[in-house]
């Protein structure tokens, strides 16, 4: 009772929270709207799971920001998504190629292979010129891509599990109003999408969740964000 009445003097909340967020390593921890494990006696196996929970969000968070930076550069060396199954194109059905049976051709690239690689004389007469002028820096194949994607999607699920063990198993701590509120939504939103588009080949989109997902682990990008939306 003492305490909460302490909390409620104007100030004293938010510098002892400073504090706290100082020495754990917290910096975007709220005064309030959060779980206490130490102002809940009756139920100990919770608040054991909240207190090493928490210690796991502090000292995992920079490996889940290099995972996010590791999904956001799969974009550079992935198959370009606009030209993975482009069998409409002239050029492409000119080919005799081996397609497997998804109607995806076998060599791992989709029809990028053969987009990219494609040399013509252009509409100005310059012969032996790239039609679609690329830096050559395809380095995965699209299953390799998936994979890739898939592992760093099921740790950045579970970094999320432990953020909500951290506050206790509560929905209405994990989505408390403000930042946090629509920093969970908006991973929880993206990892759906991300997820939906693997499962189900529609990644048009993935390069921009990817960026999205990283940004929501970044302060500084959320601090804009933030900014931008008040």
């Amino acid at each position: 009772i003492h305490r909460q009445r302490a909390l409620k003097e104007e100030g004293v909340g938010q510098a002892a929270f400073l504090i706290r967020d100082a020495v754990i390593g917290h910096q975007d921890a709220p005064y309030e709207g959060y779980y206490d494990p130490y102002n809940n006696e009756g139920d100990k196996i919770r608040n054991a799971i909240s207190v090493v929970c928490g210690r796991l969000v502090v000292q995992c968070r920079g490996f889940v920001v290099f995972v996010g930076w590791i999904l956001f550069s799969l974009s550079f060396f992935e198959p370009p998504h606009w030209c993975r199954d482009m069998s409409h194109l002239q050029i492409i059905m000119n080919l005799d190629l081996d397609e497997g049976a998804d109607g995806v051709n076998d060599n791992g690239y989709g029809d990028c292979e053969y987009l990219l690689r494609a040399r013509g004389t252009t509409a100005d007469g310059e012969e032996n010129q790239q039609y679609y002028p690329n830096s050559n820096a395809m380095l995965l194949t699209v299953f390799q891509t998936q994979i890739i994607e898939l592992a760093c999607l099921v740790v950045i699920c579970i970094y999320l599990l432990v953020r909500f063990a951290d506050d206790g198993f509560v929905p209405r701590l994990f989505f408390f109003p403000g930042q946090k509120r629509w920093r969970h939504t908006l991973q929880i939103w993206v990892l759906v999408s991300l997820l939906a588009g693997n499962l189900s080949g529609g990644t048009k989109f993935n390069p921009l969740l990817r960026m999205l997902i990283l940004g929501t682990f970044l302060r500084s990008f959320q601090r804009e964000l933030w900014t931008f939306l008040k």
